[in-house]
């Protein structure tokens, strides 16, 4: 018997949005508060990654 080969998961259209953009990008959209995330990444002092996730979701928007 031959093994399956794995399926990687395949890219629609380019998107490679994650599940944290997604949720990120539904926040913005709803108008809620994002403050809470902002300061919970500098008090855990990375605030890069969350720069980058809204660098992206402005690109997509």
């Amino acid at each position: 018997m031959d093994p399956k080969p794995r399926r990687i998961g395949v890219i629609e259209n380019g998107d490679t949005t994650t599940g944290e953009d997604l949720v990120l990008a539904t926040l913005i959209g709803n108008g809620d508060d994002v403050g809470p995330l902002v300061r919970h990444a500098f008090e855990m002092g990375r605030p890069e990654p969350l720069v980058h996730q809204l660098n992206h979701v402005v690109k997509k928007k």
